[in-house]
């Protein structure tokens, strides 16, 4: 046996449970989703295992959590040689859509555990005994503690000012593009000491995070407003709808139309 399960089929919650479960040591363990409707949060007990950040594999060892979100791609398998063993929730529906992006915890994938085991021996006890009426709701509870104690990880780390300054910059001006020179000059430095400072800071490029919030602000106007396309581009920094909608497709795996559609 591989994994030991325990699924919901009936839950009708705008925070569905589908499935926790305890993954067992297992070196071929091997899970893709492209445009994943899942977002999925698991504590690695022992082992390593891997997910794939922008291409790369990140090793993601035992005490660790790592999130990873709906709409996103996701990869991740186990170590051949020291596979992992872990407690996992799996959850769809409207919220686990939202809910990442409102403590601006989507494209921050690993976290450390401390603090979170409790929540997850829970759900481990919940998989491990018998069935009880409460049990999809309590797991739904617990879900919730486990994102909100990684985003007060993520708010409690603390950034250089030169590191605060640029992502503030950033977030600020999303209805532009900015670029590594401005970045640069914002804090007399060279584009190269920018870039490596902010990935060494926030795990990631400071364009592949300008990009993330650009898609994310995109599809909070297509879930929330009637703009046009060419309208909701223009105010991300995109004067051409072609090469935004096709940007916007590489990313979220449909054009911004049929992401519209299907939020409806």
């Amino acid at each position: 046996m591989k994994e030991k399960l325990r699924s919901f089929p009936n839950d009708t919650s705008a925070l569905k449970i589908p499935l926790i479960g305890i993954t067992l040591p297992n070196p071929k363990y091997y899970i893709v989703r492209q445009n994943s409707a899942i977002t999925v949060v698991e504590y690695v007990r022992s082992g390593t295992g891997y997910i794939i950040i922008d291409g790369k594999p990140t090793e993601v060892s035992a005490g660790k959590v790592y999130l990873l979100c709906a709409g996103e791609n996701q990869e991740y398998y186990s170590s051949e040689d020291d596979p992992w063993e872990k407690v996992f929730i799996n959850t769809t529906g409207p919220l686990a859509q939202i809910i990442p992006h409102t403590f601006r915890l989507k494209g921050f994938n690993i976290f450390d555990g401390d603090g979170l085991e409790d929540i997850f021996k829970q759900v481990e006890q919940i998989v491990e005994k018998t069935p009880e009426a409460d049990d999809c709701k309590n797991v739904a509870v617990l879900f919730f503690e486990a994102i909100y104690m990684l985003a007060e990880k993520h708010r409690n780390i603390k950034h250089s000012d030169e590191a605060v300054r640029l992502k503030s910059y950033i977030d600020e001006n999303i209805q532009r593009i900015v670029k590594n020179d401005e970045l640069a000059r914002l804090i007399f430095r060279s584009c190269d000491y920018c870039i490596k400072l902010f990935t060494a800071e926030y795990g990631i490029t400071p364009y592949e995070y300008q990009l993330k919030c650009k898609i994310e602000h995109t599809c909070m106007l297509l879930d929330n407003t009637s703009m046009s396309i060419a309208d909701i581009g223009a105010a991300v920094g995109y004067t051409d709808p072609q090469y935004f909608s096709g940007l916007f497709k590489k990313r979220v795996g449909m054009p911004p139309s049929a992401y519209r559609k299907r939020a409806k």
